[in-house]
């Protein structure tokens, strides 16, 4: 299971899923600022930087979370690698 959190700043509360890594179809990545997941009916885009050692791990179905980095939650900025953002994709949004 990859479990998926991120940090809902209007509301002020964390949301998140747990997805199974057997439903995992694809892992795509665009140099070390974007990871792609495809799990068939839902798909995720990570973006931050340093994620190659990330990409990895979700390949190898080592990772067991990815938490989005959250300024409201903690002030201080993390060195590299960091998660900025973890969006849910829509069958609207992806081409084709």
């Amino acid at each position: 299971m990859l479990g998926l959190r991120w940090y809902e700043a209007k509301a002020g509360f964390w949301s998140g899923c747990g997805m199974p890594y057997f439903m995992l179809q694809a892992v795509e990545y665009t140099g070390d600022r974007m990871v792609s997941l495809d799990f068939g009916t839902r798909q995720f885009v990570i973006e931050g930087c340093g994620l190659d050692v990330l990409a990895r791990r979700i390949k190898e179905g080592s990772a067991l979370a990815v938490v989005e980095y959250a300024p409201a939650v903690w002030p201080q900025r993390p060195e590299r690698p960091i998660v900025t953002a973890i969006r849910r994709m829509n069958s609207r949004d992806i081409p084709g």
